[in-house]
């Protein structure tokens, strides 16, 4: 699938990382099908999503048209087989539970068409055991984006054993479309990069605070200081 023959975007999962995916797509222009088994969390990830929406707005960075634009263009369904079947490209933001994961994609690859690239929001699952078992595994790519998603410019895109060139393309320049900087991960490792690096760092501010040099609260506002979105301990927090 060629990104230019890509107009509609179904997400599954309208949890933290799905509706954020889902508001980056809007934001790029495209048709957004969200969905999830839950309706209360289907309708608390619209909610989110157009919270957000209006607050950037309020801070100049988007215009009233754009929301307008980006509400008519955000549909979502409890049905999962309807979502999949009208879209070009499917983003899982599921819970990191890989049966779940694994379940889902054996149902996406039968209800989608063969050139609609599957792409798992997983931070540090094996993109080849997700496709387990599908047919088309040349479509299933990884995608591991970051919290907060509207404001993490970073976009993981995992290769699996089976993953190919054109959809590992694609994955990038979708990343590109939705303004983010896609970091391609030729090779299949625990943790992919950015988790790997900052494992050090996670066991070093541990040690410090055990130590009882410092509270969390006041490494976050340290790293806050120093430009960073989001602390790391609230992170931790956010993530858990």
């Amino acid at each position: 699938m060629k990104i230019d023959d890509i107009n509609t975007i179904t997400v599954v999962g309208a949890g933290d990382m799905g509706h954020g995916i889902a508001e980056c797509a809007l934001l790029a222009g495209y048709k957004v099908i969200l969905t999830d088994i839950n309706r209360d969390q289907l309708q608390r990830g619209i909610e989110k999503i157009h919270a957000s929406l209006e607050k950037l707005e309020k801070q100049g960075k988007i215009s009233q048209e754009k929301i307008a634009s980006s509400r008519n263009n955000l549909l979502s369904t409890l049905d999962l087989k309807e979502a999949a079947t009208h879209a070009q490209f499917v983003y899982e933001a599921v819970p990191e539970v890989l049966s779940i994961k694994q379940n889902l994609f054996k149902q996406l690859d039968e209800w989608t068409s063969k050139d609609t690239i599957l792409a798992t929001n997983t931070s540090n699952m094996v993109i080849t055991d997700v496709a387990k078992f599908a047919h088309y595994k040349d479509r299933i790519v990884g995608t591991h984006f970051f919290n907060h998603v509207v404001i993490m410019e970073v976009v993981e895109v995992i290769k699996g054993r089976y993953t190919s060139e054109e959809t590992m393309q694609g994955a990038c320049d979708m990343c590109v479309k939705m303004s983010k900087v896609p970091i391609r991960i030729e090779k299949e490792s625990p943790s992919f990069i950015v988790n790997r690096v900052n494992g050090v760092l996670r066991v070093f501010l541990g040690a410090v605070v055990d130590k009882g040099m410092a509270e969390p609260e006041e490494i976050d506002a340290m790293m806050r200081y120093h430009g960073k979105p989001i602390g790391h301990f609230e992170l931790s927090d956010y993530a858990a």
